[in-house]
């Protein structure tokens, strides 16, 4: 039972971690298109407002995943000992 539940916080702190770095990576990436097409004016204003939406959305999912990378990690810690 032990080994069952240290491979499921491993589990938990893999895709935890893995989904963190790509909510981050995205919220990054939508961030930078809207810093370069919406202050000069080129793109139109739904545009601009999806990606606004869009880095909101993944920075939310970044918490939310790096929330289950920390409980997947206390939960390998705390079987540890």
């Amino acid at each position: 039972m032990k080994l069952v539940l240290l491979i499921i916080g491993l589990v938990l702190l893999a895709v935890g971690a893995v989904g963190a770095l790509v909510g981050l990576a995205t919220a990054s990436s939508a961030q930078a298109e809207y810093d370069f097409l919406c202050p000069s004016g080129p793109a139109p204003p739904q545009l601009c407002a999806a990606l606004l939406s869009t880095v909101a959305t993944y920075q939310a999912v970044a918490v939310g995943m790096g929330i289950v990378a920390i409980v997947g990690w206390a939960s390998r810690s705390r079987r540890r000992s």
